[in-house]
């Protein structure tokens, strides 16, 4: 069995020969740059010629070799950049094409990007139709996808398609400012509207003209689009229902371009709305926070095994991230036995590999998957 026949068979909750371990597949699921130059040096790997998926992340599209290595059944297929780049580059970090600015948040190689200017944060309503909005119909964003599609399904791996940026949520209150934008999805509802329809538009419109190119040479559709804390949801459930559930009923649409399957990634304790996110075409949920609130494996294979498939679980806060090797495996082991029976599990870390994990535990985890995954 090859890995995408693995990872389709356990998508379709049927048992694969063993369960599907994914390193690198999206730009929430792989390894961030510092740890990747680690895991390079420690294993010898010499092919150092690696893309960044995720500018404020720094997630590395790794290498084969890394992939080897780490026994990963998926591969991920990035849009294009627009003509002329998504980033401008500043004295302190970087201003994305959504007009949003970053800021390295230290000196040093161990760093992140933290949002430092939303460039609606005083916008009135009548300022959204002037905006200087990304452009989803250029077409540097797609061109030569379909001949690297082509090359990606001659390795017999399963392909996600990403479209680097994929939020919507995220997206609107980064350009606005997290807590006025949640304030306006309770007191100033036309502009949130406004605001969520124009990104949906776009994003949709980004995803439908990718998935025109690829759609038939890849499996899966990722959205990531972060809406909980680890102890609860940003808003009510009734909220997101009225303020949020129908942009993404309308963006998920896209996954039934080519009859393909819908990952979805959203940290936290996203609990309370598996039962939404199932009814508008989630096929599986990243990352499996289970040290969030509510967020129990065993919970949730009860409750939800039969209708949505799990992707990660490997807790990256206290697991593996731990000084001892043996902490990892049980944990894998644990992991396997409560959510691989009948399918429907695909193993990684809880959201991307970050600086204070050992890379020697990052081959554990997939190690262990490997051979303790077996049916």
């Amino acid at each position: 069995m090859n890995s995408r026949e693995r990872v389709l068979k356990t998508l379709n909750h049927e048992e694969p020969d063993r369960v599907p371990i994914d390193i690198g597949g999206t730009s929430c699921t792989t390894i961030i740059e510092p740890v990747y130059k680690s895991l390079l040096k420690k294993y010898k790997i010499h092919n150092d010629n690696y893309g960044i998926i995720h500018s404020v992340m720094r997630s590395v599209d790794i290498c084969e070799e890394a992939k080897d290595l780490l026994k990963s059944d998926t591969d991920v297929l990035c849009l294009n950049e627009p003509e002329g780049g998504r980033i401008t580059l500043t004295d302190s970090g970087f201003i994305d094409e959504w007009g949003i600015s970053y800021r390295r948040s230290k000196v040093g190689d161990n760093y992140y990007y933290n949002i430092s200017e939303s460039p609606l944060a005083k916008a009135k309503l009548e300022d959204l139709k002037n905006y200087p909005w990304p452009d989803p119909f250029d077409g540097s964003r797609y061109r030569g996808l379909k001949e690297k599609a082509i090359e990606l399904t001659k390795k017999d791996r399963f392909v996600l398609g990403n479209i680097l940026e994929s939020a919507i949520f995220e997206i609107a209150w980064a350009m606005r400012g997290f807590s006025q934008f949640l304030m306006d999805i309770i007191i100033n509802k036309e502009f949130a509207h406004a605001l969520l329809e124009k990104i949906t538009f776009i994003q949709k419109t980004i995803y439908e003209k990718f998935l025109d190119e690829v759609g038939k040479h890849i499996d899966m559709v990722f959205i990531a689009d972060d809406l909980a804390t680890q102890d609860s949801l940003l808003f009510s459930p009734s909220l997101y229902r009225e303020m949020i559930k129908p942009y993404q009923v309308e963006y998920f649409k896209v996954k039934r371009k080519n009859n393909l399957k819908l990952l979805y990634h959203s940290c936290g304790n996203v609990y309370p709305l598996l039962h939404d996110f199932i009814e508008i075409g989630v096929d599986a949920i990243n990352p499996v926070q289970i040290s969030a609130r509510d967020m129990d494996p065993s919970r949730l294979k009860k409750e939800f095994g039969n209708k949505l498939c799990f992707w990660g679980g490997v807790d990256s806060q206290t697991i593996l991230n731990s000084p001892d090797k043996a902490v990892v495996k049980k944990a894998v082991k644990d992991l396997v036995k409560t959510l691989a029976p009948g399918g429907g599990f695909v193993i990684t870390s809880v959201h991307n590999i970050q600086n204070d994990v050992p890379v020697e535990n990052i081959k554990t985890m997939t190690d262990t998957a490997f051979s303790e995954g077996k049916y």
